[in-house]
Parts: C-alpha cells; structure tokens; sequence
C-alpha cells in the first residue's frame, strides 16, 4: 500500500471558480501553495513519503518552479481545452482536468491509496495521521460496514448538512477512530481518499469521466450511498471560501505556522 496524491491546480485566468473571494484574500497561486505545503506538511507528521503528481492546467511559472523546489514526483500539463466562464467553467475544461487526472490513477495499484486533492484545501497537521490510522483500523471502527468500501472527504463543511436532497436522508451514523469521530456523509467534492481499485466502480469512473460536467460530483454522492462515504469531526482539511468554510479551527495559525515552518515568503 502506498499513497499516491494526485494535485489538480490552475492559477492563470480566474481566481475562483465559485466566483467569490478566497479565504484571508489570497490569490489563485498563494492558495495553491498553502494547500500543498499543508499536505506534505501533514504527510510529513505521519513520516509518510508519498508520489506526487500535479495536474497542472496552465499554471504560472511562478507555480512550476515552486512544485519543482519541491521534487515532486512528476508535474503533467493538461492540455488546454474550452475556455473560462466568470463563475465557474465550461464544461470542456474541467472535463479535461478530471480525465488527465483518472488516466494516471490507472496505472496504480489497487491497493494504493489515493489522495486526490484540489488546490484550494488546506490541512490540518495531524491530517494524515488522522486517515492513516483509520485505513489500518477499518475493521475494528467501522462496525457494521467493516468489509464495505469507503471514501474519505477530509473536510466536515457545513453546506453538506443544509440540503436533505443532496444526500436523501437523515440518519448519519457516527464511527469512533483514536484521533476523529466520523460522520457517514453522502455529499462529496473531487477532494477525497479511496483505494484505487475503486477507479473501476462504476460511479467512481463516471465521477471523472461523464461527458455532464455538471452530473460528476453526483456520481460520488451515488458511490457513497451504495457504499460509504465519510467526513471527520472536526475537519481534517478546509474549503478555502466563504461558502464552505469549517469554523471550528483557527485556520489562520495555521496559515501563519505554514508561512514561518517553510519559509514561505521565498516563493
């Protein structure tokens, strides 16, 4: 088993896909550095060394030389395909975005642990401590879906409770791990830890694949239902806008820790 994080990340056109400010007002690029420098910050914690592969769609030079300081495993550039919109993206570009990024997923190992992260997350230190220890514990935590396959989404955001219809019930059960209490969830972003065997499942392949760009992240949501899908309390990672936001950790110290442990300002 080994974990293999997969960084998908655009810092040219547009500073938010959800068309409102970033947390802290950073920009596209400063965002991006906080949120991988977070990851291997965490990684680091657990005394885990894992491949890294950035999904880099038309980012800055500034933001190239920045991943390649970090002797990151490899850096694939997606290739330029539809063009931004004010709020959001057409369906082209994200497509390719999310294609590039299952294309090397494949090549991996079933067992492999995959940790397919946006560049607009920032994590918490004792993150992949957190998830680590629930992979080797599974079967002893996860009472009643111990042989059930299941996907972890690092951040417990508020918007995942507001609507009864993104996930279709009510009664979310609760698991009990040594550093997090996990809550069964539905919702899911393209922010999440599986095993990369779950590649081949159906919804988790549409979930890259579908030609509706806007019927993705839906795909998850189905792979959760049939399966399991979890998210800690409190959050091991942060949405970095306004909308999702957990404000239950300082996450301004740890930006501030971020910025004088790595030197930052060097970037």
């Amino acid at each position: 088993m080994k974990y293999r994080v997969v960084f998908t990340t655009h810092d040219t056109q547009i500073e938010s896909l959800h068309g409102g400010a970033r947390l802290f007002d950073l920009n596209r690029t400063e965002l991006a550095i906080f949120s991988f420098i977070s990851l291997m910050d965490a990684f680091k914690t657990a005394n885990i060394s894992p491949d890294v592969y950035i999904i880099a769609d038309r980012i800055t030079d500034r933001l190239r030389n920045f991943f390649i300081s970090q002797n990151v495993t490899e850096i694939i550039d997606v290739k330029p395909h539809g063009t931004f919109e004010t709020h959001g993206l057409k369906p082209g570009q994200f497509l390719a975005w999310l294609n590039t990024a299952y294309e090397k997923i494949l090549t991996f190992e079933p067992e492999d642990i995959i940790c397919h992260v946006e560049d607009d997350y920032v994590f918490v230190e004792e993150a992949i401590v957190a998830i680590d220890e629930l992979y080797k514990m599974a079967g002893t935590y996860l009472y009643g879906f111990e042989n059930t396959d299941f996907i972890i989404h690092p951040s417990n955001e508020p918007a995942m409770y507001r609507e009864k219809s993104l996930t279709g019930k009510l009664d979310y059960r609760l698991f009990y791990s040594l550093f997090r209490v996990w809550v069964q969830s539905d919702a899911a972003h393209h922010t999440l830890f599986y095993k990369q065997r779950l590649i081949h499942d159906e919804f988790m392949k549409n979930a890259y694949i579908n030609e509706d760009v806007h019927n993705r992240e839906p795909q998850l949501w189905e792979f959760s239902k049939r399966n399991l899908g979890l998210r800690p309390i409190p959050s091991l990672a942060n949405h970095m806008n306004p909308f999702n936001s957990d404000r239950h950790l300082n996450w301004g110290a740890r930006l501030d820790q971020l910025y004088h442990k790595y030197n930052l300002g060097k970037y």
